[in-house]
């Protein structure tokens, strides 16, 4: 009788930022609060997120999967955007996202 293949080793999410341009940063956020979002509290934070983007004028990328968004824009215009987002009143304060450390 053959011997069974011993099991593989379940892989833990990325925690490696997605590759980014000279005009992006990423923003990673606690694993698990987009990728296991409910549908309508993903669409209204793509809502938010839309929003925020035409106001400060930088592109924000939501990787759902990636726990992560991406801003793009002029060095000010992400910072304005970070900003906006973990302050403590907040886009993430908003829907208890907290960022990963």
């Amino acid at each position: 009788a053959s011997a069974a293949a011993p099991a593989r080793p379940q892989q833990a999410p990325a925690e490696v930022a997605p590759a980014l341009a000279a005009d992006e940063e990423v923003v990673l956020l606690t694993l698990g609060s987009l990728s296991k979002g409910g549908g309508e509290m993903l669409r209204s934070f793509r809502d938010d997120m839309s929003h925020m983007s035409r106001e400060l004028k930088v592109e924000v990328r939501i990787d759902t999967a990636g726990d992560c968004l991406v801003l793009k824009g002029g060095a000010a215009e992400r910072r304005s955007a970070a900003a906006e987002l973990c302050h403590s009143d907040g886009v993430l304060a908003y829907y208890s996202i907290t960022r990963r450390a």
